[in-house]
């Protein structure tokens, strides 16, 4: 029956599952609620190096169970320390005399077979019937060949009391058969020879050596050998794909995202570009719109739009005019905030507050791009590169746990969490200003050079009236508005017009700036979204392949 496929946590799942079944003592006497009475082995081994094995395991079931498991090991250290892979294949599984529904996978170092399904149990007696196909597993030396299998392994959930292998060789005589058997300890091992083989006999796990003739069995040719070492070791070719990716991704940078010089060296602006409101110029200079709320809040009240009012812990918004100088987005950004009201708090999360800060980020993007800023919508480039990342992060942590769980090796995970992770490292630098993005950018930075260290500038507004205000907005996007209001407090000795601070506090403009930090975090909260609601071996009684174990679940 072909191999049902397994879901990744499944596979995880029953990785540390066997793992567990792998560590059983043979001793455990009918540990699981299982009881065996035999086991048999028959060996066939072909003329090109590969051979057949068909397993027959009879027992009862003491209580309810949905079948047995058995696992085979396929990776061998060598002595050097290095790796040795063998190739099995289920062919059939057979309760009964019917075919069984199995899974077959890998965990690790083990190929497992799983019979039965987890909706259905049974009791009593039972033979189960399992057929398998071995490759590179035969040992070829100067003067001979040998088969050196593991029949039992001795991780099993209780004893073998009766074990028995027989061997056959494609084009030999059971004279032309050289065989050694090592039994576990305390038992025996008969010998007894069959009609062009050998079989064998013990009172528990056994292993079996069947030495025969060069040329019975052909030795795996390089092409083979270089495929079967292909499919063992794919995932370390993985480490391709994230230089690969880094590559790729650093030349769209400097072809799709690396922005045009601009007017370097930035120098000192005293005046912010004519046409660009506050909100306007931080998404120009930085593609990001963190302060853009707070800033068009502020130069909304500076221009006469609304007030500010400061009641202990709480801000509340004015609407004073709704018409006048206002860019499509403002006119939007003042319907959507408002709604009909004249009069909006900041004391919790609100929904016209947080639909109408959105609205203003998607369209600072995107008129910013229309308008020739940028190439194209900084935050649609930005997200385009992020998910990528973030999908390929899924994948690795996902399959690449499936990956690790096969081969052994955690490389396929690391290095698609390392591709991923360059996706998101590149994203935020994939925005591309034009050439005037570029230009009135590097003003953006002259002018908040400027802001961040005013007091150095003091002759440029210490003569001029209103300065203070009307770069405030620019200061708040910024980042700045701490040090701009620092440097002019000896000038601004007044309130603003459009500013109320708590009953009874007298005006200090350094307390401003601090007031400013603490309006802008109110600002953010109001305006924020609510969120919605052990390894054990496979038993090894004389070395060579093979081994293993088995148990029921």
């Amino acid at each position: 029956m072909r191999a049902r496929s397994r879901s990744i946590w499944t596979t995880v799942a029953a990785s540390f599952a066997s793992l567990l079944c792998f560590a059983a003592s043979a001793s455990a006497q009918g540990q699981g609620g299982v009881t065996f009475t035999s086991f048999g082995s028959d060996i066939e081994v072909r003329s090109d190096g590969s051979f057949d094995v068909a397993e027959e395991i009879t027992g009862s079931f003491e209580e309810p169970r949905h079948g047995l498991f058995r696992f085979i090991p396929v990776a061998y250290e060598r002595p050097d320390g290095s790796t040795h892979r063998i190739r099995l294949r289920v062919d059939s599984v057979r309760r009964d005399g019917e075919r069984a529904p199995f899974e077959s996978y890998r965990s690790g170092a083990y190929q497992v077979i799983k019979i039965g399904e987890p909706d259905a149990t049974f009791a009593g007696d039972f033979r189960y019937d399992l057929a398998y196909h071995v490759e590179n597993a035969l040992l070829f030396r100067d003067l001979e060949d040998e088969l050196y299998w593991n029949v039992t392994g001795d991780a099993w959930d209780a004893p073998l009391p009766s074990v028995r292998a027989t061997v056959k060789v494609a084009g030999a005589a059971a004279g032309d058969l050289r065989n050694e058997c090592f039994p576990s300890s305390g038992s025996s091992c008969e010998l007894t020879l069959v009609k062009d083989g050998i079989r064998m006999s013990a009172t528990g796990p056994m292993t079996v050596s069947v030495r025969f003739p060069k040329n019975l069995a052909h030795e795996p040719g390089t092409q083979a050998r270089l495929a079967w070492w292909l499919s063992d070791n794919w995932d370390l070719f993985f480490p391709i794909v994230p230089l690969f990716a880094f590559l790729v991704l650093f030349h769209r940078w400097r072809h799709h995202g690396e922005d045009p010089k601009g007017k370097r060296p930035i120098v000192a602006e005293y005046e912010p570009p004519a046409g660009l409101r506050p909100a306007e110029l931080g998404t120009l200079v930085s593609a990001r719109v963190q302060r853009a709320f707070a800033a068009t809040v502020v130069d909304l009240a500076v221009r006469g739009f609304l007030t500010i009012e400061q009641k202990d812990k709480d801000y509340a918004l004015t609407l004073k005019r709704p018409d006048g100088d206002l860019k499509p987005h403002e006119r939007a950004f003042l319907d959507l905030l408002f709604e009909g009201r004249t009069e909006v708090g900041l004391s919790g999360s609100d929904a016209a507050t947080a639909k109408a800060r959105r609205a203003l980020e998607d369209a600072l993007y995107r008129h910013m791009a229309d308008d020739g800023y940028y190439v194209k919508n900084p935050r649609t480039e930005r997200f385009a590169h992020a998910v990528i990342g973030i999908l390929v992060l899924a994948v690795g942590i996902l399959l690449g746990a499936q990956a690790a769980a096969i081969t052994g090796r955690p490389i396929a995970m690391i290095s698609l969490i390392t591709t991923g992770g360059f996706f998101l490292l590149f994203a935020p630098f994939m925005p591309k200003k034009t050439e005037k993005g570029a230009i009135v950018a590097d003003r953006g930075l002259g002018l908040k050079e400027y802001l961040s260290v005013a007091e150095k500038y003091r002759s440029r507004w210490q003569e001029e009236q209103g300065i203070f205000e009307k770069l405030l907005p620019y200061a708040i996007v910024f980042g700045v508005a701490d040090k701009w209001a620092s440097a002019l407090a000896e000038k601004q000795t007044a309130s603003p017009a459009w500013y109320a601070g708590p009953a009874g506090s007298a005006w200090d403009a350094s307390s401003f700036g601090n007031s400013m930090d603490s309006f802008i975090s109110s600002l953010n909260a109001a305006s924020a979204p609510a969120s919605s609601g052990g390894s054990g071996g496979g038993g090894s009684s004389g070395g060579g392949f093979g081994g293993g174990g088995g148990g029921s679940w």
